[in-house]
């Protein structure tokens, strides 16, 4: 894992951003959080690191920024935003890429014009120990392109152990003098809050790669945030990164070689650096009162409303408790008029089942008349059927007598009409015998022949 060194104390502000004196750091965090470095700084792994020591939850491939190896250029060539927690990060490409410097140029530009307050960054890397004048440039060309960063900080990235222990006091204000190099004279130099990583063998070259760096989160919280308007901020000029460069490079050589002159540019930067830690001091108190003066204001405005409030409360529980009372006395009159109400209508229910049960009586004596009078009738029905079946009976066992008195009749006519037969037989036989008047003999015979099937068609005989 990486580890990060003690932040670097100069002249009163301690490297990790804490104010001395017991002095409360600032913790407001600004809406653009932008870092800005050369190629190979690591400064898209520096961001990945911090945004993911911020999230719940591991970061996804889209939610980071783009780091690992860039053979010939580097690996941002363009502005590069990620919303995270409502602050918006910003990784800018490197102006120390000759081929895209023009670019580069512009989307700085374009980032540093959103109006708003922003925490600026820089990622630099050092060669031997030393920083590298492109860097330098870097910084310088933005900082002149906004006067209104008047404080920003500056992360030596990838420093090795060897270099980590030579960082002495000394040193360290040595660097910070080197960042901090201006070509113009005169130009005063914004307060640079330095933090310092070891380099870290997990993420080296590593595509997208993200681990911990401790002091990392703290030293972005310590980092005051500030204003930049965007009708301040000039466009960066990319044509001129290589005569300053070029220039910052004397001028670092120059100091490396000439001792005394740069002791006397610390030292020049040491009190330029305390000045401007006096100023925001100052500044800081005098916010501080203004605050507290505000805060006092507020108090007492607070009081004045809320006296105002409660002789309102006063005035609205008052006006609550006449309309209470006056509710109370008109639900007691709701009341009594409803027990009343409810009274009359419990007589008035009373009645009605009364007359509902004499009704429902009335009903039921009904009820049990019809049955009585259906029962009746009933009665009657059956005495009438069980007459009629006796008539029946009788009539019918009269007409079985008759059948049989009838059937002895044409038993008995019958015997007679054979025995008339028998008789007409010998009549005829002597009638022959004599010959003698046969008309006569057939007319008698037919006479009787009809009068025998006139006997036997009146009592339903057929021949």
């Amino acid at each position: 894992m990486a580890t990060a060194n003690r932040f670097a104390s100069t002249n009163g502000v301690h490297s990790n951003g804490l104010q001395r004196n017991g002095a409360i750091p600032n913790k407001k965090v600004g809406k653009y959080l932008l870092v800005a470095g050369n190629p190979g700084s690591g400064k898209s792994t520096v961001l990945n690191c911090l945004m993911q020591s911020r999230s719940s939850e591991m970061l996804q491939e889209d939610q980071r920024f783009q780091s690992g190896v860039s053979i010939g250029s580097g690996m941002t060539y363009q502005l590069d935003v990620k919303e995270l927690n409502g602050i918006v990060y910003m990784d800018t490409p490197g102006l120390d890429d000759i081929d895209k410097r023009k670019q580069a140029a512009e989307a700085i530009t374009q980032a540093l014009k959103r109006d708003g307050s922003y925490q600026i960054i820089f990622v630099v890397t050092l060669e031997a120990g030393r920083v590298r004048p492109a860097d330098v440039a870097t910084i310088s060309l933005i900082l002149d392109s906004a006067p209104e960063i008047t404080n920003y900080g500056v992360i030596f990235n990838k420093l090795s152990k060897p270099v980590l222990r030579e960082l002495t006091k000394e040193n360290k204000l040595s660097l910070l003098t080197q960042v901090s190099a201006r070509t113009t004279e005169g130009k005063k130099k914004p307060l640079p809050i330095p933090l310092y990583l070891e380099k870290n063998s997990d993420l080296e070259d590593e595509k997208n790669a993200i681990a911990s760096l401790p002091g990392l989160e703290e030293y972005v919280l310590c980092l005051a945030p500030i204003v930049i308007h965007s009708n301040q901020v000039d466009d960066i000029p990319a044509e001129s990164f290589d005569n300053i460069k070029a220039k910052l490079e004397e001028q670092l050589d120059y100091y490396r070689k000439n001792q005394e002159a740069m002791k006397y540019q610390m030292e020049e930067d040491r009190k330029n650096f305390k000045r401007q830690y006096d100023e925001m001091q100052v500044e800081n108190e005098r916010r501080h009162q203004r605050e507290m003066q505000e805060i006092e204001r507020k108090e007492k405005q607070h009081q004045h409303e809320m006296r105002a409030l409660k002789e309102q409360n006063d005035q609205n529980l008052k006006a609550i408790k006449v309309n209470f009372q006056r509710e109370n006395e008109a639900a007691r009159a709701e009341a009594q008029r409803r027990e009343q109400e409810m009274a009359r209508l419990k007589e008035n229910f009373d009645e009605m089942k009364i007359q509902a049960d004499q009704r429902e009586q009335e009903k039921r004596q009904a009820e049990m008349e019809e049955e009585r009078r259906r029962l009746e009738a009933s009665l009657e029905e059956e005495r009438r059927q069980k007459e009629y079946d006796e008539r029946l009976a009788k009539m019918q066992a009269a007409q079985e007598r008759q059948v049989k008195e009838l059937q002895q009749k044409i038993e008995d006519h019958q015997k007679e009409k054979a025995r008339m037969e028998e008789e007409n037989k010998t009549r005829i036989v002597a009638l022959e015998s004599k010959k003698e008047d046969n008309g006569i003999l057939d007319q008698i015979v037919n006479a009787f022949a009809g009068a025998v099937k006139g006997v036997a068609n009146f009592f339903g005989i057929k021949f």
